[in-house]
């Protein structure tokens, strides 16, 4: 026997032993009694369950919503790491008098650009002020999605050493006053 079996089992006996004598009912009108209140608690306690089912299932249903976004979150950080492409940016050197500018455009993921050794120079007397480079590579990284210097370096000395000028489609040069 259940725990709610007994506690009705109790009920129908304490309400037979004091609400016919009080209220002065016969025995069919006493148990009709009983069984509505009975019924009533009944119903009481169905409505009970189902509103904690619901309530239940409610839970159950938000947190598949919760995963399932969470997972597309994932999904989609995922592939935008492997569409992922480095936006435009620029690397360079100036001196007092001269620069130069390597204006990578934007491009997809692990694309390279070659930028060819060269130099720029500005003299004002007394001195020679340039700007140089030797073969740069670039490489658009897939793991940080930004452009890296592979090899080559470039800077700026006082030297007079010409080397041919090689603007090219990345490489910009210039005087500055």
């Amino acid at each position: 026997m259940k725990i709610g079996d007994c506690f009705i089992a109790v009920l129908v006996f304490l309400l037979m032993a004091c609400g016919s004598k009080e209220k002065g009912l016969s025995k069919d009108e006493e148990a009709n009694s009983v069984l509505n209140q009975l019924s009533d608690e009944a119903k009481a306690m169905q409505l009970r369950a189902d509103k904690r089912d619901s309530l239940n299932a409610a839970m159950l249903l938000q947190a598949n919503e919760i995963v399932i976004a969470e997972e597309a979150r994932e999904e989609a950080e995922e592939h935008a790491a492997l569409e992922c492409g480095c936006e435009a940016k620029t690397f360079g050197v100036k001196t007092k008098y001269s620069w130069v500018e390597f204006r990578l455009p934007q491009r997809a993921k692990e694309q390279v650009i070659k930028i060819r050794k060269g130099s720029y120079n500005r003299f004002v007397f007394p001195k020679n002020y340039r700007v140089f480079w030797s073969d740069i590579l670039f490489r658009c990284e897939p793991n940080t999605c930004r452009w890296q210097r592979v090899s080559g370096n470039w800077g700026r000395d006082n030297t007079l050493e010409v080397t041919p000028l090689t603007n090219g489609p990345y490489a910009f040069t210039g005087d500055r006053n």
